[in-house]
């Protein structure tokens, strides 16, 4: 997974090297990511993004593939509905 925080420092790095745009992503993406599975509960996944400090969290199915992203929004609308 490649993040904002991943693009930022190829930005940092383009100042010097223009040519950085040219490198794999892979120099750069982020490796053993964490991710959630589509069963994983709501507590899960909070506590999940609470301790990681990240601001989403990619959902990947039995295969590795990413099936969808949880947010803190989500977690947040999740948590706290909006209530007439």
């Amino acid at each position: 997974m490649i993040t904002k925080g991943d693009l930022l420092h190829v930005a940092c790095d383009a100042l010097d090297d223009p040519g950085v745009w040219q490198a794999p992503v892979s120099r750069f993406m982020a490796h053993g990511v964490l991710a959630l599975r589509p069963a994983d509960s709501l507590t899960s996944a909070v506590q999940h993004m609470t301790e990681s400090k990240l601001r989403s969290l990619p959902v990947i199915d039995a295969d590795c593939r990413v099936v969808g992203m949880v947010s803190r929004n989500d977690l947040m609308i999740a948590i706290a509905p909006e209530t007439p």
